[in-house]
Order: structure tokens, then C-alpha cells, then sequence
């Protein structure tokens, strides 16, 4: 419910635009890696999770993306993706020390603006925004009271730095590096709060689309991408 209007807004605008390839700049796929951690800040019963950081559990991640607009140094991108988050735990209640899991899977729809530089070799930029995740699966090997009542909508405040490489046609190779970080915490309740922080290391291909030049005749399209 949280996510129907925008989603809503997003598909009304994407239909619009997509009938003009002028503003659709180019579509592709990545895959990435993602480290997720989780924080606890619990101020009511410190002794019952404690104040602290879990470990940093690493699992693949991809998607789908699409660059949007025209304008030489900025670009609307918007992406789909499925993230699997979670941490890693340390348990010694029965005095020997376990590491268990905690793995939760989303689907995002992610927003950002694109602001980019042009190179010899490629294309530098970085993405500022937002995501908006779906909590798909959630499979917790421990804190199963808490994590079971995770916000099933929430979202994420999202930078990245990548570069776009040049190449002769129109697909090219991209790669990022995405810091994310929850904007309402992940769970918030009786003083207990768990956030979520990921990195994430992306690789992909883009297909850009040729710009068009409109004259009085009919459309002509050049080789720029």
C-alpha cells in the first residue's frame, strides 16, 4: 500500500514516454554481490539483543535498468530488482559459539538521478536516491520474534559511483558500487530498533539507444548513443 501510488505514477509515465525512443536513453541488466548487516539499538532492554552490529553476510543480487532523458550530463534512471539482505549472528546461549543466518529477500523499485561525465574511456557518474522495497522472503535462523515483524514495505536512501565504458556500438559495460541504508528503521518497537546497511558491487550491459534528430521530412538517427 505504501508503494501503490508511486508504482502507479511510475507506469502511467513510463507508458507515456516509452512511445518516444527520444527520451528513452538506453535499458540493461546487471548482476552484484551484496554485503548486508544489521544494527541493533535496543535502549528499553540492552541485555536481551544488546547494542550492537551483527556480521556482514554476503548474497547475489540482480536486476533490470533503464536510463531515461537526453540531457548530456543527467539522466533519470529507475531499475527492478531483487536484493537478498540479511546478517550474520553469533550465538553461544548453550555455551559453544554459532554462527547462524539471517536472510531476507526483496523486491525494490529503485530511483535515482544520474549525473555523469564524458571521458576518453567512458563515462563516470554517480546515482543519488531512493529505493523502495517488498519483503519477498525472510528466513531467520535467529531473532525469529523480531525479524518475522519486519516491515513488509519500507525504504532505503541510496548513493553510488560508477563508470559507463565507451565502446564502438551500442552496448556497453558498466560497473557500480551502491551504499544503502534504511530510512525508517527495519523494525521499531518497545525501544528496539534494527536498521539495515548494505554495500553493493554491481557489473552489467547497457544497449543506448541512437539519438534521433527530427527534420522536416522524416526522423534521421545519428550515431551518438
Amino acid at each position: 500500500q505504501t508503494c501503490a501510488l508511486p508504482i502507479l505514477i511510475f507506469i502511467v509515465l513510463f507508458s507515456f514516454y516509452t512511445c518516444s525512443a527520444q527520451f528513452v536513453n538506453g535499458v540493461g541488466i546487471f548482476g552484484a554481490g551484496m554485503a548486508s548487516r544489521h544494527k541493533y539499538t535496543d535502549s528499553n532492554s540492552p541485555e536481551r539483543f544488546g547494542s550492537h552490529k551483527s556480521k556482514y553476510i554476503i548474497r547475489p543480487a540482480g536486476g533490470i535498468v533503464a536510463d531515461f532523458g537526453r540531457w548530456d550530463y543527467g539522466k533519470w534512471r529507475t531499475e527492478f530488482e531483487y536484493n537478498t539482505m540479511g546478517a550474520k549472528e553469533i550465538s553461544s546461549s548453550d555455551g559453544t559459539e554459532k554462527k547462524l543466518k539471517n536472510k531476507l529477500d526483496y523486491i525494490s523499485w529503485n530511483n535515482f538521478l544520474k549525473l555523469q561525465l564524458e571521458t576518453f574511456s567512458g563515462f563516470p557518474y554517480i546515482l543519488i536516491g531512493a529505493r523502495c522495497q517488498y519483503l519477498f522472503k525472510n528466513k531467520p535462523e535467529i531473532y525469529q520474534s523480531i525479524l518475522n515483524q519486519s516491515n513488509q514495505f519500507h525504504f532505503s536512501w541510496n548513493v553510488a559511483a560508477g563508470f559507463e565504458f565507451m565502446a564502438y556500438g551500442p552496448i556497453r559495460f558498466f560497473t557500480e558500487y551502491h551504499l544503502a541504508n534504511d530510512l525508517p528503521s527495519l523494525y521499531n518497537k518497545e525501544n528496539l530498533k534494527v536498521r539495515n546497511l548494505t554495500h553493493e558491487l554491481r557489473v552489467g550491459l547497457m544497449y543506448k539507444f541512437r539519438a534521433k534528430t527530427e527534420n522536416c521530412n522524416a526522423p534521421i538517427y545519428n550515431d551518438i548513443y
